[in-house]
């Protein structure tokens, strides 16, 4: 070890100067000559050009764009002095659609660009996308209902603003939306809700198609509904019956009975407070000579909506008179 350490010590000056001198050397040599190198810039996102033409062709990519068209790696040419200075954000990728004149497949070359330096190569080279025709449907915005009110609250069907979500894009992407929601969280709600909610687009087996297939931003709608307090009222039954004299001769009504007996109905409180009963729409059981069972609907009042049942079983008991 010493005999090493003697040898690195002598002329130790002399090699130190000789590798200062060699560093300079290779620093003039590069500069002068300045050779290019290869570098290769990762995930750089994919510009596709060409859509508004497509769109004038009526057609349209099938599928979500964005994933199709993610990134790519592209390997450029540089000099040595252009590497320290090139940000990959400088690099760009396009793909251009605008030639696609009819449906079908096509592989669609992707092409890199650099402010300074020359492309070498993009991998991956191209992407197979498919296009169709594009078509236009209008689906209509179902609230799907979630959570419990408390006790005592009703809340009504909501009222959605647009009804309708139109939906443009390939044929047999629009094909495979059956229905769009919204979901509702009424958990913890005590007063009139309104609030503009995303729109969700669910497939045949209820799966969520993606909205990026044919928006860029998730679609909404106002949405709103009343929360009311509740009350329950007994049936009117003192006038049930249209013509409770007018059954078969020789027969008479021995007995009415409802089921329910009473209904819950929603409203204001002050409008609830003014309530006692609730009327139904008259049987008739003219010529009737038999007992009989029948529906009727109930009559809400105005500003009262029903919280439960909206109709009632009126089951008329009709005996021979003695």
């Amino acid at each position: 070890m010493s005999r090493l350490w003697n040898r690195l010590k002598h002329n130790l000056w002399l090699k130190i100067a000789a590798l200062f001198f060699a560093i300079l050397l290779w620093s003039f040599v590069i500069s002068e000559t300045d050779p290019e190198r290869n570098r290769t810039y990762g995930g750089i996102p994919i510009e596709v050009v060409g859509v508004a033409q497509l769109d004038r062709n009526n057609l349209a990519i099938k599928g979500e764009v964005g994933a199709i068209f993610t990134d790519a790696n592209v390997s450029l040419s540089l000099k040595v002095s252009e590497l320290g200075s090139l940000e990959s954000s400088s690099v760009g990728v396009i793909a251009d659609v605008s030639a696609i004149t009819e449906p079908g497949k096509y592989s669609i070359p992707l092409t890199g660009h650099s402010p300074v330096g020359s492309v070498v190569k993009v991998i991956p080279a191209s992407i197979t996308i498919e296009v169709e025709e594009k078509v236009t449907a209008q689906f209509p915005i179902q609230v799907i209902k979630s959570g419990d009110l408390t006790e005592g609250l009703y809340s009504t069907d909501p009222i959605v603003t647009p009804q309708y979500l139109e939906i443009s894009g390939a044929a047999s992407d629009v094909a495979a939306i059956r229905n769009v929601v919204i979901r509702l969280d009424e958990t913890g709600l005590t007063s009139s809700y309104a609030a503009r909610l995303p729109a969700e687009l669910l497939g045949e087996g209820g799966e969520t198609i993606s909205y990026k297939r044919f928006f860029s931003d998730q679609p909404t709608a106002e949405v709103n509904m009343e929360i009311l307090p509740t009350k329950k009222l007994p049936i009117d039954t003192s006038s049930i019956l249209e013509d409770a004299d007018a059954v078969a001769q020789g027969y008479r009504v021995a007995g009415v009975s409802i089921s329910p007996a009473e209904v819950e109905v929603a409203a204001p409180a002050q409008v609830l407070a003014g309530l006692t009963k609730i009327s139904v729409e008259k049987v008739r059981i003219q010529g009737a000579n038999q007992s009989m069972e029948l529906t009727t609907q109930i009559i809400l009042p105005k500003d009262v909506v029903s919280a439960g049942a909206r109709e009632v079983t009126v089951k008329v008991e009709i005996t021979a008179a003695e």
